[in-house]
């Protein structure tokens, strides 16, 4: 008896080439692609377009008193402004409260604060006062105004500060300053 003979294929099975191989795994570059830069597209504009409320921040350079017991503060307001785009804010009022009532105050006229910056103005803030010797007062400002980052996007912030003072009106010199 012969050996019998085993079937030899004809032709030789198909094995897919390199170049299918390639074209199947593009679509998944492209789509990892777009993925990783929405990533970074969206952390980037989540920083640079978040806007926040500047700071405020409240400096007493001068006190001067006359004999009738009016007392002028000479005061020195700091707008930080942490935001990417500039801070335009309107003319306001600081106000001067003692024992709850509105002894006082002075004008801030409106500006603007660069991006990322800081801005100083001068505040005169007077008021009369019937003690002669230790005075408490509560220093209150709220400013208004609109922060544009990058054209984009415009939104409105309102920044309040309140500052606790304590002067002796006869020496004229302020003891403590908190705000």
């Amino acid at each position: 008896m012969a050996p019998r003979a085993t079937p030899k294929p004809h032709a030789p099975p198909s094995t897919p080439s390199k170049h299918h191989k390639k074209a199947s795994k593009s679509p998944v570059y492209i789509l990892a692609s777009i993925v990783l830069i929405s990533l970074i597209l969206l952390i980037t504009f989540s920083v640079i377009l978040r806007v926040t409320s500047p700071n405020l921040n409240l400096t007493i350079t001068n006190v001067t008193s006359s004999s009738s017991l009016n007392v002028t503060m000479s005061t020195e307001l700091t707008i930080s402004n942490r935001n990417y785009g500039p801070y335009s804010y309107e003319k306001c009022k600081g106000v001067i409260f003692h024992n709850d009532v509105m002894i006082g105050g002075g004008d801030v006229s409106g500006g603007v604060v660069g991006a990322r910056s800081r801005k100083s103005v001068s505040i005169a803030m007077s008021f009369e006062s019937n003690e002669t010797d230790l005075v408490e007062v509560f220093v209150f400002v709220k400013m208004s105004g609109r922060v544009r980052v990058l054209k984009v996007r415009n939104r409105a912030k309102t920044v309040e500060m309140n500052c606790t003072v304590r002067f002796d009106v006869t020496r004229r010199f302020v003891t403590s300053s908190l705000c």
